[in-house]
């Protein structure tokens, strides 16, 4: 079932290569903590292992700026998100994550 708001469907894998013509963004708190991830300015590893369960539990998830503001409950920062060309990227009902 493709969702409408990231244009993927649920589960699918692709290649942060996919992503090369769509902004990316993600919206934080001001304190950059979400899902008992700390983010800070830079790259962003994630220390869990990758959820394709679609739970959303874990990953670091982010949006296509287009649907941008089905996150803005989260916070009030705006993050701009770049993947490299070799990460896995998994579509979501609310975004995407990748591993």
């Amino acid at each position: 079932m493709e969702t409408a708001k990231t244009g993927f469907k649920k589960g699918t894998v692709v290649k942060g290569s996919d992503l090369k013509k769509c902004i990316l963004c993600k919206i934080l708190p001001v304190n950059m903590c979400m899902r008992k991830f700390q983010y800070q300015i830079g790259m962003n590893v994630d220390t869990k292992s990758f959820d394709l369960s679609g739970e959303c539990e874990y990953g670091l998830h982010f949006s296509l700026i287009q649907d941008v503001l089905y996150g803005l409950n989260y916070g009030t920062q705006l993050a701009v998100v770049k993947i490299s060309d070799n990460e896995d990227v998994c579509g979501e009902d609310f975004g995407i994550s990748f591993t």
